[in-house]
């Protein structure tokens, strides 16, 4: 059976426009991420690299979307994305 991953960044949103614009939007390390969804028996978590990004790897393509959810870290709230 073929694997998957799925990763991304989380990052601080100074302008908060909900799109990252570099340099001025830095990755936040040590964040808490959660997969969950996808024909996954629980949920699972893992935490941002320094640089803010985050990787699941091992996931079964699955015909049940998966949800990522970020904790956001005192002193910071999550911007709508305005894609």
């Amino acid at each position: 059976m073929s694997t998957s991953s799925l990763y991304g960044t989380v990052w601080q949103d100074l302008p908060a426009i909900g799109t990252r614009d570099f340099p001025i939007d830095s990755g936040i390390g040590g964040v808490t991420v959660t997969l969950s969804g996808g024909g996954l028996a629980s949920p699972i978590t893992t935490t941002t690299n320094s640089d803010g990004t985050y990787v699941f790897n091992g996931l079964a393509t699955s015909a049940t979307p998966y949800t990522v959810t970020v904790t956001a870290p005192a002193g910071f709230n999550a911007t709508p994305t305005y894609e």
